[in-house]
């Protein structure tokens, strides 16, 4: 570590074991050069995650003032619920059930650590919804992953059943965010009966085999979990259909531009325009930037073709089965206030928004406008 690391350090300890302390009696203490430069070795403290901050809630205060509490630090959360249900509306979609907005100031902190501090502040919040569902679905994501790394379980739920919606990317080796990972630690910290995995099955098929779809998709359907996940049998309808509730992340062509998804994408589907056309996707299902441009959606329609996972269709059945009911639906989670064009385009088959306060805001004023 070089000085500047350990000031901070020392910086970050006289606050914590003396909350009162004035950054004046810090500059002194230290004989640091100015009150300027304590609040920014404090700063680079906070950043590099050395220095982590607790609530302690009275145990008189009910959970529901708890909550009430919690929301008014985003004092504009009833116009966006508002505004993103009377867009969902105009469309002919579901209106949002709920949106929890994660106080969490995402600029100048690194990634890994706002994804960390964003998953242990709304994991609570997931797993009650995920109590209230039976069949849980679960798509890519690093969001998601960081989200049931940070759950604890009150109690178990033998009867659930966590399932993946997609396989994987041919040539993406570290399994910990896929959805048969997330699905399966789902699975042990639910206690559920039932585990179900994608392990083996490709997310898609490139398109320079598309002529062989068909074999594919027939080697695809000899896997037994997969057949259960997605193909009509004898036996009654696929568990895709019997979903209540599928967790998801989203993602964009800028901030996901390092993800497996987008890699996979590029390299099978070799698109040259995809920024252009496309707001990004939803569980791995591309959502065209205009959906009246016929282009875009005939290009994203042949993408989605070949995309071996959940399909839009599933999505908004979903998002209509817990319409009017107290399932969960399609819950979404998101951080970077990027994501919000491909957020506001996905406005009418979410039932649970989860996103960051910069998000919010960014999304507040597309709405808005």
């Amino acid at each position: 570590m070089d000085e500047r690391d350990c000031k901070a350090l020392a910086v970050a300890y006289l606050t914590t074991i003396n909350p009162d302390i004035t950054q004046e009696q810090i500059q002194r203490e230290l004989r640091i050069g100015s009150q300027a430069e304590v609040s920014r070795l404090f700063k680079h403290a906070k950043k590099s995650g050395w220095v982590t901050w607790t609530m302690n809630w009275p145990t008189s205060i009910s959970e529901f003032e708890i909550e009430q509490i919690k929301r008014t630090v985003f004092q504009e959360r009833n116009s966006l619920h508002q505004l993103v249900s009377s867009l969902a509306r105009a469309r002919r979609g579901v209106p949002i059930k709920d949106i929890y907005i994660v106080p969490l100031t995402v600029d100048g902190i690194d990634s890994e650590i706002s994804h960390l501090i964003f998953a242990r502040i709304a994991a609570p919040y997931v797993t009650d919804l995920i109590y209230r569902s039976r069949f849980c679905g679960v798509a890519w994501g690093r969001t998601v992953t960081s989200l049931i790394a940070s759950m604890q379980t009150r109690q178990k739920k033998p009867d659930s059943i966590f399932i993946p919606v997609s396989g994987e990317p041919l040539n993406y080796k570290d399994h910990a965010a896929s959805p048969s990972t997330s699905a399966q630690r789902l699975t042990e910290l639910f206690g559920s009966k039932n585990n179900l995995s994608l392990r083996g099955i490709p997310a898609r098929i490139p398109k320079d085999m598309d002529e062989d779809a068909d074999v594919i998709r027939r080697l695809v359907h000899r896997s037994h979990d997969y057949r259960a996940i997605f193909v009509e049998d004898q036996g009654g309808k696929p568990l895709i259909r019997k979903m209540d509730m599928i967790l998801t992340g989203i993602g964009d062509a800028s901030t996901s531009k390092n993800d497996p998804w987008f890699q996979e994408i590029s390299e099978l589907e070799r698109p040259t325009n995809l920024r252009q056309v496309t707001a990004g996707n939803i569980g791995g299902v591309w959502i065209p930037r205009d959906p009246t441009d016929k282009y875009q959606d005939s290009l994203l329609k042949s993408v989605n073709s070949r995309w071996l996972g959940m399909q839009e269709e599933h999505l908004r059945e979903t998002a209509a089965r817990a319409q009017s009911t107290r399932a969960p639906g399609v819950v979404v989670v998101a951080i970077e206030p990027e994501k919000a064009e491909i957020v506001h385009r996905s406005i009418g088959m979410i039932n649970h928004l989860i996103v960051s306060e910069p998000l919010a805001r960014t999304l507040l004023g597309r709405c808005a406008a």
